[in-house]
């Protein structure tokens, strides 16, 4: 009977830590720009997020450039970012490559769960450019953006993400404190930024709350 009812409690403690993951999500802000570097943060939690690769093209930081998210061939806020639960990204930073074979890394400082990827125009009508990521991912949204159609995003055998002039969202699922890929069919450019989960006030208050249950619940038992 006892060790039924400290599995009960155990469980119950897995339970209330599972709703952090409840979340909304906020975009990195690109803070600055190296040799094959680009770094930023996410606000609200102070996870730096730093990406490193040979093939770095070129990039928007502090919010200072174009606005890729929306406008040209859109008319606003163009519908390949726009996706139930993450915001439309708010601000134009963005990191450009070409997309080549060798590695590109984005680290996080720690881990991050289910971070999301925005690309800008991966590939071209006559030019298939290709990622290949270390991790599985899911494609959320994808659709016209900023150079117009035909803005589309496929999967590709091997964690292969193949766009046609693509935008659009993907997601990674799981936990991790960095993503690598390689590129094939290298173009002129390409873009993206990330996002990430930021937990949302209830969510925590409620594990508080659940947390500071169990451990009444325990004691009242142990006291008996």
């Amino acid at each position: 009977m006892k060790r039924t009812f400290f599995v009960f409690l155990f469980c119950l403690s897995l339970f209330a830590a599972q709703t952090v993951c409840a979340s909304s999500y906020e975009w990195a802000n690109l803070t600055s720009a190296g040799s094959g570097t680009v770094s930023g943060v996410f606000p609200s939690t102070g996870v730096t997020v730093t990406y490193t690769g040979t093939d770095l093209n070129w990039s928007q930081i502090n919010n200072v450039g174009t606005d890729w998210w929306s406008g040209n061939n859109c008319p606003g806020p163009c519908p390949a970012y726009i996706y139930p639960g993450v915001p439309f990204p708010s601000n134009v930073d963005m990191i450009s490559i070409n997309g080549d074979g060798s590695q590109h890394t984005i680290a996080f400082s720690s881990p991050v769960t289910n971070p999301v990827m925005a690309l800008i125009s991966l590939g071209q009508p006559s030019v298939y450019t290709t990622y290949y990521f270390d991790q599985p991912f899911t494609i959320l949204q994808d659709g016209i953006g900023w150079w117009g159609g035909p803005g589309t995003l496929s999967l590709v055998s091997g964690n292969g993400l193949q766009g046609i002039e693509g935008d659009g969202l993907i997601v990674f699922n799981g936990t991790f404190s960095e993503i690598t890929w390689t590129g094939t069919n290298s173009e002129y450019w390409n873009g993206f930024n990330v996002a990430a989960p930021v937990p949302e006030p209830g969510s925590l208050m409620l594990l508080g709350t659940s947390v500071l249950g169990v451990a009444g619940l325990l004691r009242r038992k142990i006291l008996g």
